[in-house]
């Protein structure tokens, strides 16, 4: 599994995922940072429990180095390492885990279709993450921010930022 969508889905199977043997990301490893938060973020959104065997806590997982072009990693490996603490706190851990009701809780494929052309602006069968989070908050699911990027990040396949 290296995407969003292969991340969410082990969410929705699993309540608990342990991984082991998990190393010091390096700056210069964008691929595998970049992995990595996609993974935390998708994971995070179900409420799944992480139960990490790693090389160090989530505070010294990642160097940031401000030198680096990979700046928009430095910044979103900030979030992750805030949500990695979180899902260690007792509050996170006491967390219903919502699994598959994500999946089943979206409207039927009629309703999803007739939103999407509502919102479908140049009428290209394309839309971006603006066109999606208006048609995701009139269906009426309270989203926040992050799952909706997260589930938005799942559907763009191409990584282009329009589904």
């Amino acid at each position: 599994p290296k995407g969003a969508a292969d991340f969410l889905a082990i969410g929705e199977q699993f309540n608990t995922i342990f991984i082991e043997d998990v190393p010091r990301l390096k700056f210069n490893e964008v691929n595998l940072v970049r992995r990595w938060i996609t993974l935390v973020d998708s994971l995070y959104e179900c409420h799944a429990k992480l139960i990490l065997c790693a090389e160090a806590f989530p505070s010294e997982m990642y160097e940031v180095d401000l030198n680096s072009a990979a700046n928009d990693e430095n910044f979103a490996f900030d979030r992750t390492r805030s949500r990695m603490e979180e899902m260690r706190s007792e509050t996170y851990l006491q967390k219903k885990w919502v699994g598959s009701q994500l999946r089943r809780s979206i409207a039927n494929e009629e309703t999803l279709l007739a939103a999407f052309r509502a919102h479908d602006t140049n009428k290209d069968g394309a839309m971006t993450m603006r066109g999606f989070v208006d048609m995701v908050r009139q269906l009426g699911f309270e989203l926040g921010e992050d799952e909706l990027e997260t589930t938005f990040r799942s559907i763009d396949i191409n990584d282009d930022n329009e589904i």
